[in-house]
């Protein structure tokens, strides 16, 4: 595994860029170096690549923390809220658990304590049932960077079958104001 097919991963399952997707895992990483023992991160640190390996060593070891203080820890870390913690956790765990060989991902489990173990699931990825078409291509929208509907008011012609208007005045005197037109009256006065 590469560190850049890693993060190409990572950022692809987070929607982080490339920067925001290193400082999760150096974070998500960092954390996780500190509960493991040390006898336990050596042996992972050993058998990971360096880039990322090195982000385990960052910090102590043998701290003790259940799973909601460990992802408490990486939003302290990163400045977020927990919720983005939980999804950056999980999503660093899942494409490193994705993309290491068996014998790295058994050295984590044992590493940390069982709780985290479901961290480093590996969850079959789906293809959506009824994928979204694309839009046609003569459509012209904001959205496709081009103004105005597919109909613009410059490109109208009358259709054949529209009456046009012959007199100058159609309403003759019926205005709606009910007054006549040459009145010297306001409408207020014409009840």
């Amino acid at each position: 595994m590469l560190y850049r097919d890693y993060l190409t991963m990572l950022g692809a399952r987070t929607g982080l860029d490339a920067d925001l997707a290193a400082l999760a895992a150096e974070t998500v990483l960092g954390v996780l170096g500190q509960r493991m023992t040390k006898v336990g991160r050596d042996r992972v640190i050993a058998r990971m690549p360096p880039e990322l390996g090195c982000f385990l060593a960052r910090r102590g070891t043998g701290a003790t923390f259940d799973l909601d203080d460990f992802f408490a820890r990486v939003a302290l870390a990163e400045g977020q809220r927990v919720g983005f913690a939980v999804e950056h956790a999980r999503a660093v765990c899942e494409v490193l658990a994705e993309q290491v060989q068996p014998r790295l991902l058994r050295s984590i489990r044992e590493a940390l304590p069982s709780a985290y173990a479901d961290l480093f699931q590996v969850y079959p990825r789906r293809a959506l049932e009824h994928p979204v078409p694309p839009p046609p291509a003569f459509r012209h929208n904001l959205a496709s960077g081009v103004p105005g509907p597919g109909h613009p008011l410059s490109e109208a012609r009358p259709n054949e079958g529209h009456r046009t208007v012959v007199e100058d005045d159609p309403h003759g005197e019926n205005h709606l104001s009910g007054g006549r037109a040459d009145s010297r009256h306001p409408v207020s006065d014409a009840h």
